[in-house]
C-alpha cells in the first residue's frame, strides 16, 4: 500500500475519534451509544476499504 493511500486512512480514523470525542463532551446520548457507533463505522472503514483489513483478516471462502 502506498504511502498516500495509508495517510489517507490514518486522517480518516483519526477523524472519526474526533468526532466521537466531540460528540461524547457536547451530546445527551449514552457513551455506550457512541462508542459503538464508532467502533462499527470504524471496523466498517477497516475491513471492507483499507488495504491493511484484507492482510489481518484473509476471506476464508477465497482460494489463493
Amino acid at each position: 500500500m502506498d504511502k498516500i493511500r495509508r495517510r489517507k486512512f490514518n486522517n480518516l480514523y483519526w477523524t472519526y475519534t474526533v468526532i466521537a470525542i466531540c460528540t461524547l463532551l457536547m451530546s445527551k446520548f449514552q457513551f455506550e451509544q457512541i462508542l459503538s457507533i464508532y467502533i462499527f463505522i470504524t471496523g466498517v472503514t477497516f475491513v471492507y476499504f483499507d488495504k491493511r483489513g484484507e492482510e489481518l483478516f484473509p476471506d476464508p471462502d477465497e482460494k489463493k
